[in-house]
């Protein structure tokens, strides 16, 4: 488990908590956002992967929103705080690490 991973599961739990968030729009977001984060660390052009990845988390929140399991505003939510739990691994890891 990484020091990454251990954050972010940690910071999952906390918000799920706060915010009674389901964690499917968080989980689509925040892997989309760790490779943007990831590709610039390393210097690498992964367009054409972030672009299925996009496609595959609206996939998932357009399905959430048919199936009545969440609404707009949750699905708001929970992108804004999947890309904060990145931010803040990605703070943790790479800048006080």
């Amino acid at each position: 488990l990484s020091p990454m991973s251990a954050v972010e599961t940690i910071l999952a739990d906390i918000f799920e908590k706060l915010f009674s968030e389901d964690l499917s729009p968080m989980s689509a977001v925040e892997t989309q956002f760790f490779f943007v984060i990831w590709s610039y660390y390393i210097q690498i052009n992964i367009i054409n992967y972030l672009s299925v990845l996009i496609v595959l988390a609206a996939l998932v929140m357009a399905s959430r929103i048919y199936l009545e399991a969440h609404n707009m505003k949750e699905i708001v939510r929970g992108v804004l705080i999947g890309i904060l739990m990145q931010l803040a691994g990605f703070y943790v890891t790479w800048v006080v690490f």
